[in-house]
């Protein structure tokens, strides 16, 4: 099992806890239901996490390790489906608008620094909050070119890369904030705008940037790739990283199955370029996952 898949996995554990202390159910009783392969228990804790309004996708990524466990295949768990290509997350209502006051909130000028700054980076809403001026990374010119998070989703630090027609936004944005000082106020963060529609818009202009690479800048990108893929990726061994440059080398990326479907009918690419794609997945949604980065970003 590689480092993303025991860390989701070990979240996983950790909502299953949440879920047997709120309910009163000991670890004798988990472990004896384990032995039993006992369905009830694992429906019930199905049940609990759709209550608490998780997506299909999460329910089943915090299912698995606990049905893994159990020795129970998920097909036997009544559960939401989970479909790729009807992920809704950060894209731009066309239709019933479900949240009115976010759409206000993007034109409000009280809020216009923390959805300017959105647009430019494109982080997720709980880690704007965190930023302090020395979490802006400079480059010898003294133009922003990364945002450093700290304690992200997974608890993970990584580095947001800046495009280089956000970085005078950025630069401006962040003009005069201390090194100790929040980027943000409190009362800034109570916006209720889609910041995450920009994480979409960011990863489909950081697709156009990287495709655009002449074939030197573009050999110059897969070798930062690796560079990246040693310094931060847990665990890393000489046969995880030949895995990896044989990735870089498949060519492109290709659509299948019901999202190769909505593609045709949304008049979308079936097809990406690989390299690109690793380049938005790593600088700029800090995993490397590029059926996310594809399905819920880019289509």
């Amino acid at each position: 099992m590689d480092d993303h898949s025991r860390d989701t996995y070990l979240r996983g554990i950790k909502r299953f806890e949440d879920y047997a202390k709120e309910n009163g159910i000991s670890q004798r009783k988990a472990i004896k239901g384990a032995k039993k392969h006992d369905l009830y228990l694992l429906q019930d804790y199905s049940n609990w996490l759709v209550l608490r309004g998780y997506t299909a996708a999460t329910v089943h990524t915090y299912l698995t390790p606990i049905c893994k466990a159990f020795g129970v295949s998920m097909d036997k768990i009544d559960k939401p489906p989970r479909i790729s290509s009807h992920t809704t997350k950060g894209r731009v209502e066309t239709k019933k608008v479900k949240n009115p006051q976010g759409v206000a909130d993007l034109t409000k000028e009280k809020y216009h620094r923390i959805t300017e700054f959105a647009s430019a980076v494109g982080i997720r809403r709980s880690e704007y909050g965190k930023l302090l001026g020395k979490d802006i990374i400079y480059d010898n010119d003294g133009m922003p070119i990364g945002v450093q998070v700290r304690s992200g989703k997974g608890g993970k630090d990584t580095i947001n890369y800046i495009l280089p027609q956000h970085q005078e936004t950025v630069a401006r944005i962040v003009k005069g904030i201390r090194s100790d000082e929040k980027i943000f106020t409190d009362h800034e963060m109570k916006t209720k705008a889609n910041l995450h529609q920009y994480r979409r818009l960011i990863a489909t202009e950081a697709y156009q940037y990287y495709h655009s690479f002449s074939p030197e800048d573009r050999e110059k990108l897969k070798q930062d790739l690796i560079d990246t893929y040693i310094s931060t990726k847990k665990g890393v061994t000489k046969e995880k990283v030949n895995r990896f440059k044989r990735e870089l080398e498949k060519g492109d990326y290709i659509l299948r199955g019901a999202n190769a479907a909505k593609a045709r009918q949304e008049g979308r690419p079936l097809r990406y370029d690989r390299v690109s794609l690793y380049a938005i997945s790593c600088y700029h949604l800090a995993h490397y996952r590029l059926d996310v980065t594809v399905n819920n970003y880019l289509q």
